[in-house]
């Protein structure tokens, strides 16, 4: 029997070419997909000891910071960096920098004669500084995130 256009009672349902099917003519459900073997562990103790690193594998970021700040600042031959560990902190110090001209230029614009223009462009001065450092210090991080993410591919 060939599906009808519209529904002909309860039960019936429609199919993906758009007709209609009696209760009797329903799919039976797919059976339930097995999940994969898996392979038998062997007893005795978990491995122990630590994890292996170096290119490619996994803990190979965590070098960086398994090392101190002064054994990173001077590593000579840079295979370590100290960069993404006092990003947070060239982040703060920036803001401080860009909020202290600010700040200058509203305290200029208060004492000249027409000022206003000085205390006008402060706060815009210190939004766009702010959204710039914060562009050039993510710029920053990703090209070491890719170096972190290319390192096994060398």
């Amino acid at each position: 029997m060939s599906g009808a256009d519209s529904s002909q009672g309860p039960g019936w349902w429609q199919a993906s070419d758009g007709k209609w099917y009696p209760p009797e003519q329903t799919p039976a459900a797919a059976p339930p997909v097995p999940a994969p073997p898996t392979a038998p562990v062997a007893p005795g103790p978990a491995p122990t000891g630590p994890a292996p690193t170096g290119p490619g594998t996994a803990n190979a970021n965590a070098d960086n910071n398994q090392a101190g700040f002064f054994a990173r600042l001077f590593d000579v031959s840079m295979k370590t960096f100290i960069t993404p560990s006092i990003i947070k902190v060239l982040f703060i110090l920036g803001i401080a920098a860009i909020s202290i001209f600010s700040l200058i230029l509203l305290i200029a614009g208060a004492q000249a004669d027409g000022g206003i223009v000085l205390i006008l462009l402060a706060p815009l001065y210190w939004f766009i500084g702010v959204l710039y450092l914060r562009v050039i210090l993510e710029v920053i991080v990703v090209l070491f995130r890719i170096e972190e993410n290319t390192r096994g591919n060398r």
